[in-house]
């Protein structure tokens, strides 16, 4: 359960972490959720189809625009 938390806490501060200069919001949160969800999976924290999922809600829910983002 602390890992979820922790890993939670990882994703939303990165989320929130400024934008590095050359990349466009859009590719810098869609680079959050997917290094979260990826780091869910590998730490054995959630199943792969669980992660994937999440990873897509919250990319829906926050309005994250992945075609402007590639």
């Amino acid at each position: 359960m602390k890992l979820k938390i922790a890993l939670l806490a990882f994703g939303v501060l990165l989320y929130l972490y400024p934008t590095p200069v050359g990349l466009s919001d859009n590719a810098w949160h869609l680079f959050a959720i997917f290094i979260t969800s990826i780091l869910a999976v590998i730490t054995n924290a959630l199943p792969i189809i669980t992660s994937s999922i999440l990873a897509l809600s919250a990319a829906v829910l926050t309005h994250t625009n992945i075609k402007t983002s590639i």
